[in-house]
Parts: C-alpha cells; sequence; structure tokens
C-alpha cells in the first residue's frame, strides 16, 4: 500500500514505495549438506525492513523514531542508496536511487552516529574534507584551500583545523568534521542516523542548532533518524514510528505527539525525555522484543501491547487515516 502524501505542502524530494529488505548469508555447498545431515530448513533470515511507505518534502525535516533494531538505520542506508533493498525501490526527485549511483549519491548525504569511526584516522581534515569535490570536480585544486577553509567556517571550526587529524578533535568537533565532509558534496538533502546520540547533552544541543541553521542557510532536507522522541519532538516537521521493520504511525509531528494512537507509539511518548528533563529515568516498553529472525503473524506488536485482541495476531493492519494522521491499528484508529 502507498503511503499518504502526509508532509506539508512542497515538491516530493524522496519517495520510498513498498520498501523490503531481510540479511542472510547465502548458504554455500556445505551449508547444504549440513541442513541435510541435520535435517534442518533452510538458513533463516533477518527481515529489516517489512513494508515500508514513505514520501519526504523538500524543505522538511522528517523524523525516523523507534527502539534498537527496528530498522530504522537499515532505512536510512537504503534511502542514501548504500544498500540495495530486497524489494521495492527509492525514487529521489522522481529517479530510482541504485547503489553506486554517483549523481543521486552526491545530493543525498549521510552523518552517522560514531563520529570517529566515519573518518579515516590517517587522513588529515583537509584531505578528508576535500577528497570528495576533487574526485567528483566539484572544486580545482588550487581553489582547494579556501574552499576547505569556508566549508569549516559553515560547521563552526577555525582554519588551524585543517592540517590535524581526527584524534586531536572532541567527539562533538569530530561531528562537525562530519558535517562538513557532507556539505563539501553540495547536498540537497542529508540523512542523520542518530548523529546526535554519542555526544554530551549540551553539545548535542548545539549538532541541533548546527544543523537547523544549515537547514535554513543552505535550503536542506534532512531525514532525522533517532530513538530519542524528546529531540524529535523538537525538531521533526513529520514523523514516522517503526516498530520490527514496519511504520506503526507516521503524519505532522505535532499531531502525533499530541495524540498518538497507536499503542507502541503511545507508550514511547510516556517516556519522552524532553530537552530540560534529562534527569528522568527511560522506562522501556514492557515485555520482550520478538526475535526478527521469527517474527509474530499479524501486528508484530501484538505480543507486548496491552489492547491486543485475537484479530491483531492474524492480520498485519494497514495504515488507514487522513493526510495528517495515519496509524496501522484497527483497534485504536
Amino acid at each position: 500500500m502507498n503511503a499518504i502524501n502526509i508532509s506539508p505542502e512542497g515538491e516530493t524530494i524522496l519517495e520510498v514505495q513498498s520498501l523490503r529488505h531481510q540479511f542472510g548469508r547465502k548458504e554455500d555447498w556445505i551449508d547444504k549438506i549440513g541442513a541435510k545431515l541435520r535435517k534442518s530448513g533452510p538458513r533463516p533470515v533477518v527481515r529489516a525492513i517489512n513494508g515500508v511507505d514513505l514520501n519526504v518534502k523538500k524543505g522538511e525535516i522528517f523524523g525516523i523514531a523507534g527502539e534498537s533494531g527496528c530498522g530504522k538505520s537499515t532505512l536510512g542506508r537504503i534511502m542514501a542508496g548504500l544498500i540495495k533493498p530486497t524489494e521495492g525501490q527509492i525514487a529521489y526527485h522522481g529517479k530510482p536511487v541504485m547503489r553506486g549511483d554517483k549523481p543521486a549519491n552526491l545530493k543525498l548525504q549521510m552523518i552517522f552516529q560514531d563520529s570517529g569511526a566515519a573518518l579515516n584516522p590517517r587522513m588529515q581534515v583537509k584531505d578528508l574534507i576535500g577528497e570528495g569535490p576533487l574526485l567528483h570536480g566539484l572544486v580545482k585544486r588550487r581553489e582547494m584551500k579556501d574552499f576547505i577553509v569556508n566549508q569549516l567556517e559553515i560547521v563552526g571550526l577555525n582554519a588551524d583545523a585543517m592540517t590535524r587529524y581526527p584524534h586531536q578533535f572532541s567527539g562533538g568537533q569530530r561531528q562537525r568534521i562530519n558535517i562538513a565532509r557532507a556539505l563539501a558534496l553540495q547536498p540537497d538533502m542529508i540523512i542523520c542516523d542518530e548523529s546526535i546520540a554519542a555526544l554530551d547533552v549540551s553539545i548535542q544541543a548545539q549538532i541541533i542548532n548546527l544543523f537547523l541553521d544549515l537547514k535554513d542557510r543552505l535550503d536542506l532536507t534532512y531525514v532525522f533518524i533517532s530513538h530519542d522522541l524528546g529531540v524529535l519532538k523538537h525538531i521533526a516537521d513529520n514523523l514516522a514510528v517503526m516498530y520490527l521493520g514496519r511504520v506503526v504511525e507516521q503524519g505532522d509531528a505535532s499531531e502525533i505527539f499530541a495524540n498518538p494512537r497507536h499503542p507502541y507509539t503511545q507508550v514511547l511518548l510516556e517516556n519522552v525525555l524532553t530537552l530540560d528533563r534529562r534527569d528522568q529515568q527511560f522506562e522501556p516498553v514492557e515485555g520482550e522484543v520478538p526475535s526478527p529472525l521469527n517474527l509474530p503473524s499479524g501486528c508484530a506488536f501484538n505480543t507486548r501491547c496491552t489492547h491486543a485482541v485475537p484479530a491483531c495476531a492474524q492480520v498485519v493492519p494497514a495504515l488507514v487515516g487522513d493526510e495528517k494522521h495515519q496509524v496501522a491499528c484497527p483497534v485504536m484508529a
């Protein structure tokens, strides 16, 4: 089922259609012989994405929320063209995003959680930022120094950072370098995968403010992936809540925060840590998360849901609702 257009007025910049993705190593002849001897079935697969439809509009911040393991990071990597989906497609400006598609991948940049691991420790900052633009002909070598100084200034770093190495910076500074490196390729969309999760709270606020400033200055669009609904409450225009590979609720972020309908979203929002109340203790959703190797039948949340009825274990609910708010729960819709 294709998602209803739920974004603010404007051009659709990214469209996700009927997306599915599973992980599993292909069996070789040794595996097949072993399976026959054990009389076991085929090697199990992890169903990371189970039918996702999304529309992202130009100039918005589209939030994707959910617990660890819900598939949101996998979805982000597929959006960026880093992983080829098992089924479905990603359309960027109306054209399919293919793995290794340089024109699309230049305009679709991704910033990851681990700021240190994303940077080559043996490269100076000037090379980390300048390598991509030089390789793709976006800047001439004689213009490189001024170009890098400008990129550093945009993210709040001084020119003397050019000749330093990643280990000589703090976590927040390294993330600024990652942002500068992404901006150097002149993207119009950035996918942020838990990009502030590993930072101290005070530094998180600084990076969020930087993202917002860059959005206005450079006319950027963001997909902001986070487990922290407190952050998404403050920055997201639209929101998709994921559980075990499916979107269970999506729509206008302010509407979802004011009136969450899916039982999973309701429980998550009961535990939202607002930016000014970080001293509170997060309480996880009750019950064990089912294994993605063996998903429950019907609605995947039915094994943890206090509102579940017998039909919930029989039918996978579709997203229903109006243009501002959709929920995949016939009991609460």
